[in-house]
């Protein structure tokens, strides 16, 4: 199994990963500001494992920006999608909401 790193650099890119491996998809939040990055989307070869978030402030302080890594794994050959979106939760699906995509093509 392989781990496969993917940022915002990444967005609306292709990826080719084997079957069994995991894709870590590590983006930049505040949620001190009330907005989040949320799965809107997941088709195809991939499903969800973790989602996890870190805060980048010193130890004790509240509040402030952070790490949201979300990790999926390859489940078949195929191609997959995974889309998420940074929003408020009373105002998901905007269009002015950031959002994060990349292609899965997976192979054995």
């Amino acid at each position: 199994m392989n781990v496969v790193r993917v940022t915002e650099d990444d967005a609306s890119g292709n990826l080719t990963a084997l079957v069994g491996d995991e894709i870590v998809a590590t983006l930049k939040e505040n949620p001190t500001t009330g907005y989040v990055w949320i799965i809107s989307s997941i088709t195809g070869c991939v499903e969800t494992l973790r989602d996890d978030f870190s805060f980048d402030g010193a130890p004790g302080v509240i509040g402030g920006p952070g790490l949201h890594a979300f990790t999926f794994r390859v489940t078949r050959e195929g191609e997959g999608r995974v889309e998420l979106e940074c929003a408020r939760p009373w105002a998901v699906g905007a269009a002015s909401n950031p959002r994060f995509m990349v292609r899965v093509i997976a192979t054995n």
